[in-house]
């Protein structure tokens, strides 16, 4: 799991923070590049802001953020359908009472799933 951050410009002094979650696709890219007999299937997620304990105290308004237990439903639900492509990415975003979900696997293929509701 990274953040959105991995391919967002940033002007908020979070440039380390986004180098560091673009790091973390690369690895995870190449890893499974690299261990084709090892992992088999493997699924890298980037959500948009996420309502958890990082932002306790930091006077970062999160009520719009999305809820960890939304977006943990929601990857299950990709990662158990998935389709027969060893990596897929999801990117998460909210948008207003749903979250969108776009998807891209190794092939090159996207798709996206618009106003998922995860209840």
């Amino acid at each position: 799991v990274a953040s959105s951050s991995a391919w967002k410009v940033r002007d908020d002094g979070q440039a380390a923070y986004g180098a560091v979650q673009a790091g973390k696709v690369q690895f995870a890219r190449n890893l499974h590049a690299e261990t084709p007999k090892l992992i088999e299937k493997s699924t890298i997620v980037r959500p948009g802001g996420m309502d958890t304990e990082f932002f306790a105290g930091s006077g970062v308004d999160t009520s719009k953020f999305m809820k960890t237990p939304e977006v943990a439903q929601i990857i299950w639900r990709y990662v158990e359908g998935r389709r027969p492509s060893s990596m897929i990415e999801l990117d998460l975003a909210q948008m207003g009472g749903h979250i969108d979900v776009k998807a891209f696997d190794r092939d090159g293929n996207s798709w996206s799933f618009e106003g998922h509701n995860p209840h």
